[in-house]
């Protein structure tokens, strides 16, 4: 009897002790230890980063870099990430236990040498998430209070990327609906597209090449679409030449595909002139000039 008792008293002490103790690991979701700087970036890399301001939707939303998980952002989360100054994609999809997530439906994009893009991720659709691209005073402002998503490993392939040939600015150009005619450009863009050119004539032998992508909204034909996506492609290309660059240019175009903003009919179905001005972001050709500095 006093060996059981001696026995249950030890037992009993030992809980005690281990109920006293800190937990053996903590979770923790996020840190505001986070900061944006390229001063040190090599010049063939770029800064990526992307946000999700507080909303109803609790969902996770997964992130995918060149087909690569990244994160899986919650709300007030962001996540940086350094990528080859090159042409990149991203993904998004909801966090589930019952498939694999979106790897393959998404957006391509350039990303210019030494600089930051921004990309706000949003759950107001409950079955797809969407994301924007945003420019880099609002997304200061937007992302001041967020903290940085630390619960989970990305995945991203941290290649090395080259030196030779790396993008140095990169522009988007948009058309108003039916449009391709260059000369009909909003004056914000004809600016963009001759600091473009300001940017090669410095010093052209320090670029390798100037890519244009045209692109056309989803509504019309798939067909008319393609034609009026090489038509915008070329106006510009002809824009470029015409006001002073001579270098040869990489011109195509890839009509209704690559949309930066899909749910346009579907948000404003019954307002048409809405949904033109919500596709005002499809219609564009993209200019990206390549080179080293």
């Amino acid at each position: 009897m006093i060996k059981k008792c001696l026995f249950l008293f030890v037992i009993l002490n030992l809980i005690s002790c281990t109920s006293q103790q800190k937990p053996l690991e903590q979770w923790h979701n996020f840190s505001d230890q986070w900061s944006i700087n390229t001063q040190d970036l090599d010049p063939s890399k770029s800064l990526f980063v992307v946000y999700r301001l507080p909303e109803p939707q609790q969902k996770a939303i997964d992130i995918y870099i060149n087909s690569d998980y990244q994160a899986s952002l919650l709300n007030n989360g962001l996540t940086i990430l350094e990528l080859c100054a090159d042409k990149n994609f991203i993904s998004t999809s909801y966090v589930t236990n019952t498939g694999f997530g979106n790897r393959t439906e998404g957006v391509s994009f350039y990303l210019p040498s030494q600089a930051v893009t921004y990309v706000k991720v949003f759950g107001n659709d409950p079955h797809t998430p969407h994301f924007m691209f945003v420019d880099e005073q609002t997304a200061k402002q937007e992302i001041a209070q967020l903290q940085l998503q630390t619960d989970t490993l990305s995945r991203v392939v941290n290649k090395n990327c080259t030196n030779q040939s790396y993008v140095l600015a990169t522009e988007n150009i948009s058309f108003a609906f039916d449009s391709y005619q260059a000369n009909k450009l909003s004056h914000q863009d004809k600016n963009k597209l001759i600091s473009l050119i300001n940017i090669v004539n410095q010093d052209p032998n320090k670029i390798t090449k100037v890519v244009l992508d045209g692109y056309s909204d989803p509504v019309g034909k798939a067909n008319y679409n393609q034609k009026l996506s090489d038509k915008r492609a070329k106006s510009v290309a002809t824009f470029l030449t015409n006001n002073g660059l001579s270098l040869p240019l990489e011109v195509k175009g890839f009509g209704a595909s690559n949309l930066l903003r899909k749910d346009c009919e579907k948000v404003y179905s019954k307002d048409p002139a809405q949904i033109k001005q919500c596709n005002l972001i499809n219609r564009r050709v993209t200019v990206s000039v390549f080179g080293t500095k």
